[in-house]
C-alpha cells in the first residue's frame, strides 16, 4: 500500500502538468462547494492530511518509505484514515492538492488536504 502512495505522490507534477494543457480526460474535476468522493484505484482507504505542512511532510514520508513516521501521524491526528468514497465538500480545489470538509464516515467535519487526482465529482 506505501508503494502506491508514493508512486502517486512522485507523480503529482507530471499530472498537474498534462491537465493544465488540457489532457485531464473529458470528466470536469470538483469545484469549490460540489460534494465529492475520496477514491483511489485498487486501495480501500484515502489519505487526508489536515493541513498543508501535513501533506509536505506525508510525501517526503512516503517517498522515504518511513511506515514509522506516516504511523506516528496517523496516531497524532495529522493524518486521516478515510474509507473509499467517503462523501466530502470541496473547500479550496488546486491542480496538486485539493482541501475538503468531510462529510460522513468516523471523521465527519474535519477538513483536510489531499492530492486532487483522489477527489472525484459525483
Amino acid at each position: 500500500m506505501l508503494l502506491r502512495y508514493t508512486s502517486v505522490l512522485i507523480c503529482l507534477p507530471l499530472i498537474a502538468l498534462i491537465i493544465a494543457c488540457g489532457g485531464g480526460g473529458g470528466k470536469s474535476a470538483p469545484k469549490r462547494g460540489d460534494l465529492a468522493t475520496l477514491a483511489i484505484d485498487g486501495e480501500s482507504t484515502v489519505w487526508v492530511t489536515i493541513d498543508e505542512k501535513s501533506q509536505d511532510e506525508l510525501s517526503a514520508f512516503s517517498r522515504a518509505k518511513n511506515e514509522q513516521a506516516i504511523e506516528q501521524m496517523i496516531q497524532s491526528g495529522r493524518l486521516l484514515v478515510c474509507a473509499k468514497n467517503t462523501t466530502v465538500s470541496v473547500l479550496e480545489p488546486g491542480i496538486l492538492t485539493t482541501k475538503v470538509r468531510v462529510m460522513d464516515g468516523k471523521h465527519e467535519g474535519k477538513t483536510g488536504y489531499l492530492p486532487s487526482e483522489w477527489v472525484h465529482k459525483k
